[in-house]
């Protein structure tokens, strides 16, 4: 399977009603490995349920890229929201 198949297939288990994670992950993302597209696609379909159910404190910092993303996907503020209750960054 080609990358831009996976993509593809990944961007359907992302469950994005709207098409646009594809689009957006090419726009903020110049480089990702596996399981990082995975996070990315999970925190881009449900962002609340990634932190809830899948997350388990196995990271604890962003990326600047998935920072991008999901800045722009969620907003500043719920980001910002979620760092400080999740992850080890106090400061924007």
């Amino acid at each position: 399977m080609s990358k831009d198949e996976d993509l593809r297939e990944m961007d359907h288990a992302a469950n994005d009603a709207h098409g646009k994670f594809l689009d957006d992950l090419k726009k903020r993302t110049t480089q990702t490995t596996q399981v990082g597209l995975l996070r990315k696609a999970m925190m881009y379909s449900d962002i609340d349920k990634y932190f809830k159910e899948a997350w388990q404190q196995s990271w604890n910092t962003m990326t600047t890229s998935s920072l991008a993303l999901m800045n722009h996907k969620w907003g500043h503020k719920k980001i910002a929201s979620i760092r400080r209750a999740f992850l080890d960054e106090k400061k924007d």
